[in-house]
């Protein structure tokens, strides 16, 4: 239902595809259209109005529908006069707003249309539209003919639609206020109408981190614009309301207008910024379910009326300051049926307000001023609209057409648990609802803990409540919810057994405030029974017994509110069930099929409700079979029980001795015993062994055929599931990480220098520096070190980045060293192997030419490929939190490695929790969300929970108050309950082998939708150990049912194989970042390779030229080992060394894969893989015959390039020099060169003297060693480098 702008002379409203013309004052219905069939509003299905828009003063309206691919008419009255497709959406959750105005366009001035609406939801449906329109999401359309004007340019979202709540007009501008779906932000477009259209203006809101905006008001002559905005979460229907899930927020409009810069941001097509001006105002009214507003001016106050989702029309009157007076109720849906976004004045009558619900209108009136008992009353109301009463005695009396506001339900007496209440005197109980309304109640202390008040009268929301002493600040509040009294629409099953104790679950509404449930007789007699809600729209009961129990009965069932019987909804009984024989089948034996023949009957019990087993005797002990019940089926003679169960002994069965028990439900079990007589054994003995002797081998046949039929129906589901996950994860990828945490380059040096060592500077050596400048000294130097048996592969790699450090700022020389190390390397390899130089780490100058890379191509690292590589590893960690991970050992059901893989999990599920954030008193008036919606698996321990929900407000806000993981802890919230949640505590289970499992969600029962407290807490940092487990459970616990019924019997059909589908989705999921980073890294910007790629590249070629080396495939392995194998890969399997992010186990193992697939696509081997192949190389076999022919046009593009000039190199070398100053204490890196020097010295000195025209740098390292002995007391010379 929807209505148009009311006018002195019409009123219109649509539903379905009919649109009524009324009175004003709803009196009397004056015509309607009807677009489908006469008289059936509801046809054709899915038609919806999506405009209604009068303008001008001839009773002109326009009218926009789904149907035809969102027709928009022209009507006078209700004839219409024009149609045109492709206007408004098509879709029924498609979003139109729409407005009009007057344009001065010179010839093409006259009165235009601006539509904003919504085509494409889901990659579906597009109304008709070319897929190059589809996205369009504003449109300047001229009323003569609705087609869109080229004046405007179309303006089309880019990634995600946008959803728009209204349109208007305000001093010239258009306003357009929307979000972005799903899950915002809220924002709003202005568009200048004046002249030529100009570039659209991009504004955020910001209303207190609410992500939704669901109604919108204007204020034209004071400018402003009031907006409800909401949460981003959807919570499910049954699910409590937070207090603050819904605000109203007041906005400048000319403040929104003239923000700048004038641009829009990626969330469009024509985006010309990349950050947009955000706007934030604290929220004016802060209350539950807000669902529609409009606001006025009376007596120049601000007058807001507000709707609800439960069925409250509400106004609020601000000051001067803008601040709210308490909510009054006006008026009071029974059904509590959602108010629709659009309430409206009366226009001939402004006492009346109109608001739709459901599939009605109603008329309002705006002020109870009759209600107000003394002339001090209606003042002290600064009520504008009994403004009156100051000036006159007598009030003026109004006809109250709203319905009379019955029982609000409340507890007479409410019970407050915490703690030192017997230690302050003056204990007040301080309710504050929206609005900042408060009131103070004095309390009783029961005792330490306990305390009561009694609740005052209330209208339906949520408030928060908390407990002061005299002088006190208030403690941490909680929730209390005043709710409409409880009702009951359905109960399910709706009969039950005479005996009693079937679970029966009543729906409804506000059920878990009942009291209890009581059940009525005909002779009206009452029986209290418990129940048990489950949330706010449903509870369970176990039906108690009734006498007659050979005939049916219905009786009442009745909700107990305090001392009150409510009337509820029938229950029937039945005489309990009746079974009349059974047949055991042992030829399986130790799996045993059992048959229970029942007389039919209307109980139509389901499979769930039977629990049955097996006593039989075993010499002197009485052994137990229990069955799990297969299913029911029912002919016209009998019903028959199929059960199935399995033996542990090996001994045979006494059919003399067997009892047969059924127990109806699984709660409070009520025996239904029955014993077949010794007589009617042995006759059914004698029929089975009869049937054994006969049917044997075609028995056991039929038996196998079961067990691999499902088996086969395991895997089936396994794979189908696995499928079905292919085609849904293929965007499963972050879209917004926020700053990339980019490590210094001092940092990012260090690391990749030194992966596994710390430095510690010190003092400074100018000789030694002097010395190793000397080219001809460092490679004698270098080389004759190569050669000493002790000089081990470790000790090559700290000398090659000592001496990296030690000539940072000297590039230029540094890569003349690593030429002439290069060559000499060449020469030693090219008599033997020419296509494993490189290859390995295994002399100075391979070290020496990683560390060169990691300098040269840090900046190309940062600023091209950074960002990518940074998606991808947040990506990985999004995906494999995205499903169950065992704490003890980091397996993941999502990954990609399959050493990594948890293949031993059981079923599970995501739930929505709603997160509220404590404030501190440090951070009480802290700009950021208190409440936010977070995923979880039922799954998850508590310590994997927390930090989910931390990591959420931290990406959304920054931080948490300053807080860390470790000092916040988690409070399960339910009603006044409160349940502190933690990894172990005394409820956590103890398995048979003494390991304790961790806590869960699941453990603590907790629901979608249920409402965490987080709380400022020190909780201790724990590493398990094997004293623990999670998901992985002991073998002993395997086969067992540990975790719920719904996964009994299942464990034994897991096999590995069955999971290693998860490997497949995770890497779809991912895929496309990766393809991303791995093209950025081999691709070239602007057609220019980077300088040290180029320099080094052109230096192999020429290298292999000289020593006529004709096979490319040499060079080809020579660039590889040199750039990929030597830089990238070490890059991508060690994300911390370019970023301030603590690397785990897992994404090592996930991240190796992706690596082990960037070095395929370089290699010239074809792999030919069979089915045994391992599985990390099989993921990317498709893609590395694609990637291969990427590098190999990567390499000849940059061969192609023109060759580099040395003063370009030198110039880029230089720059890098600067770049890097004083980063390093270059001197701490000489001292460690210096005890390489002395560890061989006599080597060394041997070699200089053997040397000729090496007189003048053997002098110097005489002189070296002579300052070194020197000085060997200082303290510089203890500090150790590690």
């Amino acid at each position: 239902m929807s209505f148009s702008k009311p006018s002195r002379a019409a009123w219109q409203a649509a539903q379905g595809s009919c649109l009524f013309e009324l009175e004003p004052a709803l009196s009397r219905q004056r015509g309607v259209l009807h677009l489908g069939p006469a008289g059936q509003c509801a046809q054709p299905a899915g038609a919806h109005s999506k405009l209604l828009l009068p303008y001008g003063t001839d009773n002109r309206l326009l009218a926009g529908w789904t149907l035809h691919s969102g027709t928009c008419q022209v009507l006078r009255g209700l004839t219409v006069e024009r149609n045109q497709s492709e206007v408004v959406s098509c879709l029924p959750r498609g979003s139109t707003a729409g407005v009009v105005f007057s344009w001065a366009g010179g010839d093409k001035s006259g009165d235009y249309l601006a539509v904003a609406a919504t085509y494409l939801l889901d990659g579906t449906f597009s109304c008709g539209l070319v897929p190059s329109q589809a996205k369009i999401v504003l449109t300047i359309r001229n009323l003569g003919d609705l087609i869109p004007t080229d004046s405007f340019d179309l303006l089309k979202y880019n990634h995600t639609p946008l959803h728009f709540v209204d349109a208007f007009l305000w001093h010239e501008h258009l306003f357009f206020p929307y979000y972005r779906l799903p899950h915002g932000p809220p924002s709003v477009v202005v568009l200048n109408s004046r002249g030529h259209f100009h570039t659209p203006t991009q504004v955020r809101l910001s209303c207190g981190c609410r992500g939704h905006i669901l109604a919108s008001s204007i204020l034209p002559q004071q400018g402003f614009w009031a907006g409800v905005f909401a949460n981003q979460t959807e919570r499910p229907a049954w699910a409590v309301p937070a207090w603050d899930n819904t605000a109203l927020c007041l906005f400048d409009l000319a403040f929104l207008r003239d923000a700048s810069p004038k641009c829009l941001s990626n969330e469009f097509y024509s985006s010309s910024c990349e950050t947009v001006p955000t706007v934030k105002k604290s929220p004016t009214l802060i209350h539950s379910d807000l669902s529609a507003v409009y606001a006025t001016v009376v007596l120049n106050k601000i007058v807001v009326f507000l709707g609800t989702s439960n069925g409250q029309l509400l106004k609020v009157i601000l000051n001067k300051n803008l601040e709210p007076n308490c909510p009054e109720i006006l008026h009071e849906i029974e059904e509590e049926t959602p108010v629709f976004p659009k309430l409206a004045l009366d226009p001939v009558d402004s006492n009346y307000i109109y608001l739709a619900s459901a599939n009605e209108v109603r008329r309002i009136q705006v002020a109870n001023c009759s209600n107000y008992v003394s002339h001090s009353d209606c003042l002290s109301a600064e009520d504008p609209y009994c403004e009156w009463c100051h000036l006159t005695n007598r009030y003026f009396l109004i006809f109250h057409i709203c319905m009379q506001k019955k029982h609000i339900f409340r507890k007479g007496e409410v019970i407050i648990e915490g703690r030192n209440f017997t230690k302050e005197l003056d204990l007040k109980v301080v309710l504050t609802g929206s609005g900042g309304c408060k009131r103070e109640i004095v309390g009783k202390a029961l005792n330490d803990t306990h305390m009561k008040f009694s609740l005052p009268r209330g209208r339906k929301e949520a408030k928060r409540v908390c407990v002061s002493a005299a002088k006190d600040k208030c403690s941490s509040p909680v929730t209390l919810y005043y709710v409409s009294p409880p009702s009951c629409i359905n109960i399910r099953p709706n009969s039950s057994w005479a005996s009693g104790g079937r679970k029966i679950t009543l729906f409804g509404r506000n059920v878990n405030v009942a009291d209890g449930v009581v059940i009525s007789d005909e002779q009206g007699s009452h029986l209290n029974v418990s129940s048990y809600p489950e949330n706010t729209t449903s509870c369970h009961f176990l039906a108690p017994a009734v006498s007659h129990a050979k005939a049916s009965k219905i009786v009442d069932v009745l909700l107990k509110v305090e001392n009150v019987h409510k009337s509820c909804i029938k229950l029937q009984y039945h005489p309990d069930p009746v079974f009349i024989n059974y047949e055991l089948q042992t030829e399986m034996d130790p799996h045993l099929e059992l048959k229970l023949y029942k007389e039919n009957d209307n109980l139509d019990i389901s499979k769930n409700e039977i629990e049955v087993f097996l006593h039989y005797e075993n010499g002197s002990h009485l052994e137990t079979i229990r069955f799990s019940v297969q299913n029911i089926t029912k002919n016209p003679k009998h019903s028959t029980v199929l059960c199935k169960g399995k033996r542990e002994g090996q001994d045979k069965i006494d059919f003399s001795t067997v009892k047969i028990y059924v127990s109806k439900t699984l709660f409070f079990m009520h025996q239904y015993i029955f014993c077949i007589l010794l007589y009617l054994i042995l006759n059914m003995f004698f029929l089975v062994a009869f049937i054994v002797t006969r049917h044997k081998s075609k028995e056991l046949t039929h038996q196998l055929s079961e067990q691999l039929e499902l088996l086969e129906c395991e895997l089936r589901k396994e794979i189908r599931e696995g499928f079905a996950e292919l085609q849904m994860d293929m965007s499963d990828v972050v879209d917004s990480f926020g700053t990339v945490p980019f490590l210094d380059y001092k940092h990012f040096a260090l690391r990749t220098f030194f992966p596994e060592f710390t430095l510690i500077f010190d003092e400074s050596l100018t000789l030694l520096q002097t010395l190793i400048c000397n080219k001809n000294f460092l490679v004698t130097l270098i080389h004759t070190l190569e050669k000493q048996k002790t000089f081990s592969v470790k000790d090559r790699c700290l000398f090659a980045s000592y001496l990296t450090i030690a000539l940072q700022t000297k590039l230029v020389y540094l890569t003349h060293i690593l030429e002439v190390l290069t060559k000499d390397l060449m020469e030693q390899s090219s008599n033997v192997q020419p296509k494993l130089m490189l290859r390995r780490t295994e002399s100075v100058v391979e070290k020496l030419l990683t560390n060169w890379m990691s300098v040269c191509l840090s900046g190309f690292l940062r600023e091209t490929v950074g960002e990518t590589f940074y998606l991808l590893v947040t990506a990985l960690n999004q995906r494999i939190n995205k499903g169950p991970v065992d704490i003890i050992t980091c397996k993941a059901l999502n990954t990609l490695n399959e050493d990594w893989l948890l293949w031993q999990v059981t079923e599970f599920s995501t739930l929505t929790l709603n997160i509220i954030f404590e404030k501190t008193p440090d951070h009480e008036n802290a700009d950021t969300c208190q409440t936010i919606s977070v995923s979880v698996l039922d799954c998850d321990t508590i310590g994997q929970a927390k930090e989910k929900i931390f990591q959420a407000f931290v990406n959304k806000n920054g931080s948490l108050y300053g807080l860390q993981l470790d000092e916040i802890g988690l409070e399960l919230q339910s009603g006044a309950q409160q349940k502190e949640l933690s990894d172990i505590d005394e409820s956590s289970p103890i398995l048979e082998d003494g390991k304790t499992k961790l806590n869960t969600i699941g453990h603590y029962g907790i629901s979608d939708g249920a409402t965490v407290k987080v709380l400022k807490k020190k909780t201790p940092d724990v590493d398990y150990s094997d004293e623990y487990c999670h998901l992985i459970l002991p073998n002993s616990e395997t086969v067992k049912d540990i975790q719920g019924a719904k996964t009994k019997g299942k464990q034994k059909f897991k096999v590995k194989e069955m999971y290693l589908t998860k490997l497949l989705s995770t890497k779809v999921a991912i895929h496309s970042v990766v393809e991303k980073l791995f093209r950025s890294i081999w691709s070239l910007p602007n057609n220019k390779a980077p300088v040290a790629i180029k320099y080094f590249f052109d230096f192999l070629d020429a290298q292999a030229e000289s020593k006529k080396i004709t096979d490319p495939d040499v060079v080809h392995i020579w660039k590889t080992n040199s750039l990929p194998l030597r830089f990238w890969v070490n890059i991508l399997k060690n994300p911390q060394f370019v970023f301030d992010i603590k690397k785990t186990p897992h994404i090592d193992g996930c991240l190796s894969v992706i690596a082990q697939a960037f070095m395929d696509a370089f290699s010239l081997t074809e792999h030919q893989l069979g089915k045994e192949a391992p599985t990390n190389k099989l993921l990317y076999a498709k893609d590395i015959p694609l990637y291969k022919e990427e590098v190999k046009a990567y390499y000849k593009a940059i061969r192609d390039l023109p060759p580099l000039s040395s003063s370009e190199v030198e110039d880029f070398l230089i720059q890098e020099s600067k770049k890097h100053e004083n980063e390093f204490n270059e001197e701490v890196a000489l001292t460690a060169i210096y005890r390489y020097t002395k560890t061989y010295h006599e080597e060394i000195l041997t070699k200089l003297e053997r040397d000729g025209g090496q007189e003048e740098a053997l002098k110097q390292f005489l002189q070296v060693k002579a300052l070194f002995d020197e000085k060997k007391k200082c303290t510089w010379m203890r500090t150790e480098h590690c």
